[in-house]
Parts: structure tokens; sequence; C-alpha cells
């Protein structure tokens, strides 16, 4: 059985600073390894939970918004 999504409940704005911020974890650790540093916070997180978040935090901001369920997938190679 799939985890439920935790990011439903939060607000637009929350949804979307949590975007942010997990689309930059995903930047950092792909230069970076699987660690990131950011903002006076650091974590050591794999990419496989960080595209997870990102899926979650996707699908809450079309829950909220009304609309249909978007997904945004990063782009690890040398060329994206």
């Amino acid at each position: 059985m799939a985890a439920p999504n935790p990011y439903i409940g939060l607000t637009s704005a929350e949804l979307a600073t949590q975007r942010a911020a997990t689309l930059a974890a995903i930047s950092a650790c792909k230069g970076a390894g699987e660690s990131y540093s950011g903002s006076g916070r650091s974590t050591s997180r794999n990419l496989a939970t960080l595209q997870q978040d990102l899926a979650w935090i996707n699908q809450a901001l079309a829950i909220s918004s009304g609309s249909r369920v978007t997904k945004t997938f990063a782009d690890f190679s040398s060329n994206g």
C-alpha cells in the first residue's frame, strides 16, 4: 500500500515554497552527490526520495487548484 501524500492540506503558497526547495535540493544533489546544504540547512537524501516528494507536491498543488494531476520529472542527463 502506498504511503499517503503528506503535502495534501497545505496552502498553495506553502506548496510552492516546498516545490522550489525540493527542486533546489534535486539540483544540488545532482552536482554534489546525495547530500544537500542550503539556506542554513543540510540533508542527505537520495534522489528517489526527492523525486517522490516532488511528485507528491505536484499532486497536492493539482488537488488544491482543482485541476488534473500533472507530473514533473527532473532530467539528470548531461544533455538535459
